[in-house]
């Protein structure tokens, strides 16, 4: 894996050429693993984007989209594009699959959002909007955990604020993000 990381790290346009191995049916699936790893390992904007095309393109596998997700949090220095690529992914609930990549897209921006470089402030501030704008009580879960992964101690009022919730779900997703992070409210847990 880091070979191909290196690899892909001195000659850029291999991401496209590993992108469309990808799609190939008659690949094995840990290859498959560890091709999306190396792409994010290697951080570059060619890499970055054949992310976002496994992320959006339909034909790709389930589980190719979600290890492309996860994936994400491998990447030093996420591009807006592959950052916008992931908001993307959290905009529809209306399947399983769709809940599915949601979720994952979520929790992958808290984990980008722990890094406190300049890019990513903004990813806590965006996270803590849709918690205020969202009914759903898996979804507002999900962004507990989401928060919870990015350790923002400027959340802990939102999060606290969902300990009495009417579902039990959100409580224990709240109390959880609370001992994840590292505010003030962790310690009186």
């Amino acid at each position: 894996m880091h070979a191909l990381r290196d690899a892909l790290r001195a000659e850029p346009g291999l991401a496209a050429s590993l992108l469309e191995r990808l799609r190939r049916a008659d690949r094995e699936d840990h290859v498959a693993a560890s091709a999306i790893h190396a792409l994010a390992l290697a951080g570059t904007t060619e890499s970055q984007a054949a992310l976002v095309r496994l992320l959006e393109d339909d034909t790709i596998s389930r589980v190719d989209r979600l290890r492309a997700i996860v994936a994400t949090h491998a990447v030093a220095r996420p591009d807006g594009l592959l950052l916008e690529s992931l908001w993307r992914a959290t905009a529809s609930r209306r399947s399983k699959d769709e809940i599915e990549r949601s979720n994952t897209a979520y929790l992958a921006l808290g984990a980008l959002a722990a890094d406190e470089e300049a890019v990513r402030p903004p990813l806590k501030d965006r996270l803590l909007a849709r918690l205020e704008e969202a009914a759903d009580a898996d979804e507002i879960a999900i962004l507990l955990g989401a928060l919870g992964n990015a350790g923002d101690p400027h959340a802990d009022a939102a999060v606290q604020a969902r300990l009495d919730h009417d579902s039990a779900y959100v409580r224990r997703s709240a109390a959880d993000a609370l001992t994840m992070g590292d505010g003030d409210a962790s310690l009186q847990l």
